[in-house]
């Protein structure tokens, strides 16, 4: 299967309604785009020695500033990884693709979800 690309109309194919979206941007790696090669690392061992979660707070929002990629991707890629200060064991997803919902995907206990758009995983999704 050819993976997902920039102009695809894809859909959640794992929700009661998978909704219709258009591909508007593909970050096939978000580790590799990270200003620094080991700004994940740096993150991993500063969450694991904060000890209130306003210093965890305060880190993630460091790797969010330094991270070089744009803060709603950065957010994604934390928010989407269930970041926890720990990535061992942990297979991490990289590629995340923007788009723009025409007809919104239900989510959990709503019909739908309220944003137009967003950044999600790849693999969540599939072409039309």
């Amino acid at each position: 299967m050819k993976s997902i690309q920039k102009g695809d109309l894809v859909k959640f194919y794992r929700r009661k309604t998978p909704g219709l979206g258009l591909v508007m941007k593909h970050m096939p790696d978000v580790i590799k785009s990270l200003n620094e090669s080991h700004q994940l690392e740096i993150l991993c061992n500063g969450y694991q020695d904060a000890k209130t979660w306003k210093e965890r707070r305060r880190v993630r929002e460091e790797f969010v500033e330094k991270s070089g990629i744009e803060e709603e991707l950065a957010n994604a890629f934390l928010l989407y990884n269930k970041f926890d200060g720990s990535l061992a064991g942990h297979k991490i997803k990289k590629e995340f693709v923007f788009i723009s919902w025409v007809k919104r995907p239900s989510n959990y206990e709503t019909t739908e979800i309220r944003d137009r758009f967003g950044w999600y995983p790849a693999k969540w999704l599939q072409k039309v």
